[in-house]
């Protein structure tokens, strides 16, 4: 049985318990899902498969960080993870962000190991300006009316601008080869915004 997360550490001690054979991992950073890959697609018995995706997927991340790389200014992105607290991405999103273009406006919550530690005041969102707000709300549909509607967040370029994007969570925080989809759309997003400046 595979599993993800140290959230689910209780249910791998039971099944642990009873018996399964349970491989967890815990990635936090991109570096992290290209090593998991390689250590499920090994457990798997599929090796030369697993590099060659990992290849693929460093391939792609380096070609786009490139291709951004040439735009002379990045614009500031608030990913948002849940609406209630607000809680800013996990560090492979803050990567991914970078990646696509984008600066996160949050990044040094990046390295908080529990969703806890990336708890955002709404009045610091206001204060640190964000020009793109991307948000996947785990599972919930993201309601774009209600994050543009929050009191005073009407001064917000973002806001202002109608930047204010879904990304579909299983492209952008299930930590596996869909966030390649994850970090093409938010490079279509920041590609967009380049585009109407």
């Amino acid at each position: 049985m595979l599993a993800f997360s140290d959230l689910q550490k209780d249910v791998v001690r039971d099944l642990i318990g009873n018996g399964v054979t349970v491989l967890c991992t815990n990635q936090r950073a991109l570096d992290d899902v290209l090593r998991a890959i390689l250590l499920i697609g090994g457990a798997l018995g599929h090796v030369e498969a697993a590099h060659g995706l990992v290849q693929d997927m460093k391939d792609e991340m380096r070609q786009i960080r490139e291709y951004s790389s040439v735009w002379p200014d990045r614009p500031r992105v608030y990913f948002e993870e849940w609406p209630d607290p607000l809680i800013a991405g996990i560090r492979w999103v803050s990567e991914l962000i970078e990646i696509a273009g984008g600066r996160d406006v949050f990044a040094e919550l990046r390295d908080a190991q529990q969703a806890q530690g990336r708890i955002v005041p709404p009045a610091a969102l206001i204060e640190r300006d964000p020009q793109i707000i991307l948000a996947s709300w785990c599972g919930k549909p993201v309601e774009t009316a209600s994050i543009a509607g929050r009191a005073g967040w009407d001064r917000i370029s973002a806001v202002k601008a109608g930047e204010i994007h879904e990304v579909e969570g299983a492209d952008i925080l299930s930590p596996g080869p869909s966030l390649m989809l994850g970090l093409r759309r938010i490079h279509e997003i920041i590609q967009g915004f380049q585009a109407r400046r």
